[in-house]
């Protein structure tokens, strides 16, 4: 099989939009004031992933310097990690690979914005509903952007040339 030649400079001219997509979470329809219960979710660039990954990982070793200062302070020891981790926004969230999780949700919705601890909540009370919010992020980060569709010139085409 040839290779085929690169257009690398019309690659380079091409303005690229984000995919976004509409997630139902009829879970939440209480708490939508109006409308539909929709979030919606965007794709994630490669510096965005990679982001995602490193800020859940500045975060335990946040979490972890906060218990080292505890540990010359063992009164009220539980209720002042209680507290870091409500602080960092992580709640009872324990698994690397769930505070990775959490962070391209967050990173993805488009609409509503969340805190950390909003997302969290809804990963440990809602699961299905959370995978649901990531696996849309990670269809649309793996499809990535798309190209901008171009308008139809205006005036006469074919279609509109009267008989």
């Amino acid at each position: 099989m040839a290779a085929g030649k690169f257009d690398a400079s019309g690659f380079e001219r091409e303005k690229f939009v984000e995919r976004t997509r509409d997630v139902p979470v009829p879970q939440l329809a209480e708490w939508f004031k109006d409308g539909e219960p929709v979030f919606v979710v965007r794709g994630l660039t490669f510096d965005e992933r990679i982001r995602c990954e490193a800020m859940a990982s500045e975060a335990r070793i946040q979490a972890a310097e906060a218990l080292a200062e505890l540990a010359f302070d063992q009164s009220d020891s539980k209720d002042k990690v209680k507290e870091i981790k409500e602080g960092l926004g992580w709640g009872g969230v324990t698994q690397p690979a769930t505070r990775v999780s959490i962070e391209k949700v967050m990173a993805g919705l488009v609409t509503p914005k969340l805190s950390r601890g909003q997302v969290a909540r809804i990963a440990e009370r809602l699961p299905a509903t959370f995978g649901e919010l990531l696996e849309a992020v990670h269809k649309l980060t793996n499809q990535g952007q798309s190209v901008e569709k171009k308008s139809a010139p205006s005036g006469r085409t074919k279609a509109s040339v009267q008989a």
